[in-house]
């Protein structure tokens, strides 16, 4: 049996009742509007329209709201044409009708299914955004996995602040800067507690950790970098935890005016 996404294509359409338009919508993602029915008689013309496709693109959108009707041959067409792409998860699939949503659900196809147009668009709006954002270096990376190993054990935000400084003061950038202003990873000393309401019997409010990183990937981003260095990190930190994390470098006999001061420093070469 012959594959419907590889039969052959003819620039001029034999099947007039179906219709495959395309709209640019900006940063790469195509709009491709569907019209008509899709079954063994006009699946080649779906492929043939989704070939002849501009280039230029890198992510799809099938907008299906057009299709009264789907058949396999039609799901065909639509792998053969995601499995030419880089990525399988550059191509969504917008606005089926139930008919044809349940046609999807059947087979068991994991295409990206959306109500609208644009909520597909967000989608990969959402994706673009995610993959453009600075990686963590190998530095921060090991931050971060002892971090989330040693939070756990903290029953405060004030706790939880000094294990973020205990680790930072181990790796890279944040290592350097905080050992020249001689703060140390020990515990906290037997000093005088801060007054309510910095320290807390839990933590509450978001994941402390992703709130760290998404800072920290901000900071990195505004200085053009495209690895979130531990210094971001500690930055993240100072924003994140705030008072916080001010007590425990004020009973180490600094602060964060200090620690932002030794972070902007420019590094001299060896």
């Amino acid at each position: 049996m012959i594959d419907p996404a590889d039969a052959p294509v003819s620039a001029n359409s034999e099947y007039p009742t179906l219709v495959v338009g395309h709209r640019d919508l900006d940063d790469g993602v195509c709009a491709v509007a569907v019209e008509g029915e899709v079954d063994l008689a006009s699946a080649p013309a779906l492929k043939s329209g989704l070939s002849e496709l501009p280039s230029g693109f890198d992510r799809f959108i099938i907008d299906l709201s057009g299709v009264p009707h789907m058949d396999s041959t039609g799901l065909g067409v639509l792998v053969g044409f995601r499995r030419r792409l880089p990525d399988p998860k550059q191509v969504a699939l917008a606005a089926p009708q139930d008919n044809v949503r349940a046609v999807f659900e059947l087979t068991g196809l994991e295409f990206p299914i959306f109500d609208t147009v644009d909520a597909a668009a967000e989608h990969f709006a959402r994706v673009a955004a995610r993959e453009s954002q600075p990686a963590l270096s190998a530095d921060s990376a090991m931050v971060i996995g002892l971090v989330s190993t040693a939070l756990p054990f903290a029953d405060s935000r004030l706790a939880e602040a000094e294990r973020w400084l205990r680790v930072l003061r181990l790796h890279g950038e944040a290592g350097r800067a905080l050992t020249a202003l001689g703060l140390s990873e020990a515990a906290l000393p037997d000093v005088e507690q801060p007054p309510a309401p910095a320290i807390r019997a839990a933590v509450c409010g978001p994941d402390p950790i992703a709130a760290v990183i998404d800072y920290a990937k901000l900071a990195a981003a505004e200085r053009s970098s495209t690895t979130v260095g531990t210094a971001d990190l500690l930055r993240g930190v100072l924003h994140v935890y705030g008072t916080d994390f001010e007590w425990v470098l004020r009973a180490r006999g600094s602060d964060a005016a200090e620690v932002i001061e030794q972070l902007d420093r420019p590094v001299l070469a060896a």
